[in-house]
């Protein structure tokens, strides 16, 4: 319930970033409307399908399934989720910019997708207006790096811990970074955080490369 909990906060924050735009732009722009619009109503519906699935686990229990492991690009989910953030990247004031060239990997794409979701929305969260966001891809790892706040070097350890919340916390539960630890090492992947106060924050996701055929 804390994962699905957890999961409605990036849809609701898109919606609201798109329609923040959307009062307060500019109404001779149709095609910046419609863009926005259509960010609104792909959220809703994920909302949606969320819901849906609240009301089946209610029904049957917590769904234990493992991974449905396939083989991804990882340019591909990278760019995916760059995408679903836009709207909160462009209300916060920010700048997204995703670089380098990956590879191939063994992952489920629901679960990437949400855990990289939630390293962006962490990223879009502790930055202040105007600064930039970088979504690195390299062979078979993505790395989140925000010019953010930064944690202290005392917290840094317990990141990663359920519930825990640092010092500075901008008001979540603790739930994002654990959930995404295991969503990460359950498809056989690691995950790791470098940051600094001060200067920023970088969060990287290393996923098993996949065999392909020369």
């Amino acid at each position: 319930m804390a994962n699905a909990a957890h999961e409605l906060k990036t849809p609701i924050g898109a919606i609201i970033g798109a329609s923040e735009l959307l009062l307060t732009g500019d109404d001779e722009e149709p095609e910046l409307r419609r863009r926005f619009l259509n960010h609104i109503h792909s959220e809703a519906c994920r909302m949606q399908q969320l819901s849906e699935t609240l009301l089946q686990m209610a029904r049957t229990g917590w769904d234990l399934r493992e991974p449905n492991l396939e083989v991804l690009c990882l340019d591909a989910a990278a760019r995916k989720a760059a995408e679903r953030v836009e709207p909160l990247v462009e209300s916060a004031g920010l700048k997204l910019c995703v670089e380098g060239q990956g590879t191939h990997v063994r992952a489920d794409a629901e679960w990437l997708e949400q855990a990289l979701l939630v390293v962006l929305s962490n990223a879009v969260k502790n930055s202040g207006w105007g600064r930039r966001i970088r979504l690195r891809v390299s062979d078979a790892t993505v790395a989140v790096e925000d010019e953010g706040a930064g944690i202290s070097e005392e917290e840094l350890p317990y990141v990663f811990d359920l519930f825990y919340q640092g010092k500075e916390s901008s008001g979540g539960f603790g739930l994002g970074l654990p959930i995404c630890k295991d969503l990460v090492e359950r498809m056989g992947g690691e995950i790791s955080i470098d940051s600094q106060k001060g200067v920023g924050t970088t969060v990287e996701i290393e996923l098993p490369e996949a065999e392909t055929d020369a």
